[in-house]
């Protein structure tokens, strides 16, 4: 085996960005991830990928012919150093980002609010029938085997809402740790705050009805976690001339016929609403009047 003098590893952290974009079926939504990150071996990761330091001296002995006395991972080792003194990098987990997909889209047709509008006067009058209310948008994150892996940097999210008072979209950005459960939560206004004007008859009653598709969106992300570089071992008395040999981490599970893999799975479900409108209808005779886009782009008036 010859060995090469270099540079112990760097670690490379670029991040991983989520993106989601709900809308009411699979062809109006999308999810896209990219990113990964990268940090060295920790001793929980090497428990989980098979590869503590009994396992790496029984493996060394399966393809190398017998077994070291010591095995090192990563820096620092004694004599030195033997990543700064002989080159090598550091058995390090590389995270990224297997697979998004969209699982599943379902929407109900919602009431959010109403209102009664009464002419009490004698005489023919306009009424403004806006009316707006408040609802929560939500996105939830939940996870399965995150515990084998331990990623100390955040994950960045950006969840673009469709809709909003002016039919446009409204967002969350936020990031959170690796393999936690968390909940985050807007505030939107739905309805119209004027603009809905509308003759009525003395005595005569109208109803401002929001009504909004309520949809829930679930997301499934894939992480797969992987090995890379190598690691040192010691042989005391010395064996095919040399104390130190260097073996790449892959020839483990090359040698076990073990998969050199983790995966993890994070479970997205995102709530939102979409395609608000103001329906009026006559309250005597429950007949409808008109129904309106809920924003405040223009000024609209009926007659009864």
């Amino acid at each position: 085996m010859v060995i090469k003098k270099g540079r112990c590893f760097s670690m490379s952290q670029d991040g991983i960005e989520i993106s989601i974009k709900p809308g009411l079926d699979k062809e109006s939504s999308s999810v896209t991830a990219v990113g990964s990150v990268r940090h060295i071996i920790t001793k929980k990761e090497m428990k989980h990928f098979g590869v503590e330091r009994d396992q790496l001296k029984q493996s060394a002995k399966k393809f190398f012919g017998q077994a070291p006395k010591d095995v090192f991972l990563y820096s620092p080792t004694p004599w030195g150093d033997l990543f700064s003194k002989f080159g090598g990098d550091e058995t390090s987990t590389v995270l990224k980002v297997k697979d998004a997909k969209v699982i599943d889209i379902t929407s109900e047709p919602v009431i959010i609010s109403s209102q009664t509008f009464k002419n009490d006067s004698s005489s023919h009058a306009t009424f403004d029938c806006a009316i707006k209310d408040s609802v929560s948008e939500t996105v939830e994150s939940s996870w399965s085997s995150s515990n084998k892996i331990e990623a100390s940097q955040a994950i960045n999210y950006t969840v673009g809402f469709p809709g909003g008072n002016a039919g446009g979209e409204t967002k969350i950005a936020y990031s959170h740790s690796w393999g936690e459960e968390s909940s985050q939560s807007k505030q939107i206004e739905v309805g119209r705050s004027s603009g809905v004007h509308v003759n009525l008859e003395p005595g005569q009653g109208v109803e401002a009805i929001i009504n909004a598709s309520r949809g829930n969106m679930k997301v499934e992300i894939v992480y797969e976690a992987k090995l890379s570089g190598s690691f040192w071992t010691n042989y005391n008395p010395t064996y095919k001339g040399h104390h130190f040999w260097r073996f790449n981490i892959d020839q483990v599970f090359n040698t076990n016929k073990i998969p050199n893999s983790i995966i993890v799975k994070e479970h997205i479900l995102v709530g939102f609403y979409a395609n608000s409108t103001i329906d009026l209808k006559d309250v005597k005779t429950k007949r409808s009047l008109n129904s309106v886009i809920a924003d405040n782009s223009e000024t609209l008036s009926f007659t009864t």
